[in-house]
């Protein structure tokens, strides 16, 4: 019931959270939560970096979302990016 509600009230609103981000402010990391199937049964996990500014986007798969996947992922998404300006 409460999704139900939930979901009624927030397409009937039109609250939206926009944000101003200056250029090279901020980036936001995360897993993506979705996997995908590489070969029966290994599922790879979708890294997601995203610049607020201009939504340059960097996406890849891992095997884990251990810290040390982690951190290597965001040292790549950091270096693409200083590549990509």
């Amino acid at each position: 019931m409460f999704t139900i509600t939930y979901f009624a009230i927030s397409f009937a609103s039109s609250s939206r959270s926009y944000g101003n981000h200056m250029a090279g402010e901020k980036v936001f990391i995360d897993y993506s939560g979705k996997k995908i199937g590489i070969a029966d049964p290994a599922y790879t996990e979708i890294f997601v970096a995203v610049t607020g500014a201009s939504n340059y986007t960097y996406a890849e798969a891992t095997w884990t979302q251990a810290l040390a996947d982690w951190i290597e992922r965001a040292c790549s998404a950091s270096s693409a990016a200083y590549r990509a300006w």
